[in-house]
């Protein structure tokens, strides 16, 4: 370790909104008892040896990126992927990468089925047709009974999308 680096003042960093305010994070955080400080971006990392965890959603860790951060243990990924992270410098670095697996999945699933539904009822042109003051809808549009869906990938989110077809009867 080097020389300036200090148990107590270790620290997180985030390096993007995560979606919670601030003050909200930091309340959990604090409730978590972890002997670490929390920093909101890179200008806040004055010191780059204490940063020991890093937070993030999308940014790409590159490993000219994690080598600013010598002494980083691990990376947490506040969403399913990590595709975002170089995971073969994380193993070369011995930095353990997290992510949330099971983040969004039903939204994602219900979103897929909202657009299935929108497309095969034209909810657009509707809602357009309506606010001119008309309803003069050429097509009734299309059941989503019956239709054969496609779902490519059968990660959570595919299987989810799957069962709440089925409940269609797709």
């Amino acid at each position: 370790m080097p020389k300036n680096f200090r148990k107590e003042s270790s620290q997180i960093l985030v390096l993007e909104d995560l979606g919670i305010s601030r003050t909200d994070f930091e309340k959990l955080f604090s409730a978590s008892r972890l002997p670490f400080s929390l920093l909101w971006n890179e200008k806040e990392a004055r010191i780059k040896e204490n940063i020991i965890g890093i937070i993030t959603i999308k940014k790409p860790l590159t490993s000219s990126f994690l080598d600013k951060y010598p002494n980083v243990k691990f990376i947490a990924i506040a969403f399913t992927g990590y595709d975002s992270v170089n995971l073969d410098i994380c193993r070369q670095k011995n930095i353990a990468v997290f992510n949330v697996p099971a983040y969004a999945t039903s939204s994602v699933a219900e979103l897929t089925i909202g657009l299935a539904l929108s497309l095969l009822r034209d909810i657009p042109l509707a809602d357009k047709i309506v606010k001119q003051g008309s309803w003069d809808l050429k097509t009734p549009g299309h059941d989503l009974a019956g239709k054969t869906i496609g779902i490519l990938g059968t990660g959570t989110i595919g299987i989810k999308a799957a069962e709440l077809f089925k409940v269609f009867h797709c």
